[in-house]
Parts: structure tokens; sequence; C-alpha cells
């Protein structure tokens, strides 16, 4: 009798299992929606590319398309840069020494980093940049693309609104026959327009020459 071994010639069937990222961070993740980009991707800026601010602002900020991991934020992140009509670099904050602590909003999403008080608005064009030493890394384990190369995030421009009598300093009534000093700084390093108005009021019912020395 000629018996037919069927287990020998079964065909094993493997199947074949669908890769899944397994992801580090807050453990409230069962709503998050993974983009299609494998890479980490930034939607907006404060200041956004191309505005035309009147002064530094004391925020910027960075939104990112996916929550990113705590443990990947470290200082300077971000990086605030002065440059020429060229490109040339002309100031930025790491060889200004200044130390730009990135924090994280409760979604992950937000990067906010504050500027120091003092950090005089100087007229030019800046732009935020994301540094190259940066590791930060999304929580599903995305990363920048090209990393290792520095990202320029906005380019926006700081033009001081035009000076008007409003901001001049009010000197008072003048007495007649009197002089009166007044001390002022002006500084050319930090501002090369830098300006500053006096404005002052003569007694009415005459005719008035006024003399008005400086001394440097």
């Amino acid at each position: 009798m000629n018996r037919r071994h069927r287990n020998r010639n079964r065909l094993q069937i493997l199947e074949l299992l669908e890769p899944r990222l397994a992801l580090s961070g807050p453990a409230d993740v069962a709503g998050l929606d993974l983009l299609d980009s494998p890479f980490l991707g930034v939607v907006a800026t404060e200041p956004a590319d191309g505005s035309v601010l009147t002064t530094l602002p004391p925020t910027l900020r960075v939104q990112f398309d996916r929550p990113v991991d705590a443990f990947s934020v470290f200082q300077n992140d971000l990086r605030l840069e002065r440059i020429d009509g060229d490109g040339i670099l002309l100031w930025s904050s790491d060889a200004a020494g200044l130390i730009l602590d990135g924090t994280l909003d409760d979604s992950g999403v937000q990067l906010t980093t504050n500027l120091p008080a003092d950090l005089p608005s100087t007229p030019g064009t800046y732009r935020l940049v994301l540094s190259e030493m940066s590791f930060l890394m999304g929580i599903d384990g995305s990363v920048i693309e090209n990393p290792g190369q520095p990202l320029v995030l906005s380019t926006f421009q700081v033009t001081p609104r035009g000076l008007s009598l409003d901001d001049a300093h009010d000197l008072g009534t003048l007495t007649p026959g009197t002089e009166q000093a007044v001390t002022g700084q002006l500084d050319f390093q930090t501002d090369p327009h830098d300006v500053r108005l006096y404005r002052f009021t003569v007694p009415a019912g005459h005719t008035w020459r006024l003399g008005a020395a400086v001394d440097a």
C-alpha cells in the first residue's frame, strides 16, 4: 500500500508581522496620531518668518508637528542670530554667552525660551535657528531631518519706529535769563542710530532768543 505522508509536504506559512514603534515618554499617548513624515517638523514660530518688529520679542517660541520628548531638550537648542544684508553673521546668542533655556508646554509640541530683559534691540535682520548641537526628538523617535546641521526656522526684521515729539523728554517751562543743564547719554555702540529728543515751553507774550550747547 502506498501511503502519502501529507505532514512531510505540508507548507508552513509564516505570518509577516507589521513593524511598530515603541513610544518613550509620557504614558498618556493613546490618542496620538503618528504622522506620515518620519521627521520631527516645525509648523510655526514666534516671531513668524518675515515679521517686522519694532523691538526684540521677550519670548521665542517654536511649535512642532508632534510632541517632543522632554528628555531631549537641552540648553541652547535654539539660537538667535543677527546678520547683515549678505547673510554674514554679525552677532549670535551663543557667542554673547547667553543661555537660552527651552521649556516645553503641557502638550509637548511648543518649545519656549525667554530672552534677557536687558538684551538691546539693535536694528537689523535676525534669524531663529535650531542649533546643530540640538538633539531634539519626538516621543515617536523621530528626529529633525539632516541632524547635525543648523536649521533656520524664521528670519525677521527689527526696525524701530520713528521718533516724534511724543517721545521727547519734557524740560518744562524755561525761565528767562537762566541756564538749564540736562544730562543724557547716546549709546552708538549698541545702536548707531540712537537719538534723544527734548522739548520745552517758553512763556507767552515775548520774543525769545534761545542758545544751546552740547558737551560730549
